[in-house]
């Protein structure tokens, strides 16, 4: 629905600064959650898009691709001259989640910020973290952890 997008472009337009991109399988919780034995609820109306809770105005600053992470996110991320932020918001199987991480880890700035949502679902943010010597923030009872990239820590270019 873009609610996450939604926020984010309203911090960003803010600060006058920024842009986001956003990769969507729409409806994709209708093929995995029931795998974990949760129930989906995201799904989108029948008549409206994906992104559809994001208002024009903050428009501008968004760059929405349709697809599947695993071909679009490492083509994405050799395109972009730099990540500060990124929010894994997608499919939270272990799996994915692990690769999002990975995948992203190498490009993210120093002090840069790996945000991600239902962490308390398997042990991808914490196996992750544990790797990389990292000590993350969990923000109990929301799902939500993060961590924030050394500084001094080299990245892709």
């Amino acid at each position: 629905a873009g609610l996450s997008s939604a926020c984010i472009l309203a911090g960003l337009q803010r600060n006058g600064m920024g842009e986001l991109y956003s990769i969507d399988l729409p409806n994709a919780e209708k093929e995995y959650l029931p795998t974990l034995g949760v129930t989906p609820l995201a799904i989108l109306p029948r008549d409206k898009p994906p992104g559809f809770l994001v208002p024009e105005v903050l428009q501008p600053r968004w760059h929405l691709y349709l697809g599947d992470t695993y071909e679009m996110f490492p083509k994405l991320l050799s395109e972009l001259p730099e990540v500060n932020l990124f929010l894994h918001d997608s499919e939270h199987t272990y799996k994915t989640m692990t690769f999002e991480y990975e995948t992203v880890w190498p490009h993210l700035q120093p002090n840069g910020l790996l945000l991600s949502d239902e962490v308390s679902w398997n042990n991808a943010f914490p196996d992750f973290c544990r790797r990389q010597g990292l000590k993350p923030v969990y923000f109990w009872g929301t799902g939500l952890a993060g961590v924030s990239r050394p500084a001094g820590t080299t990245t892709m270019q």
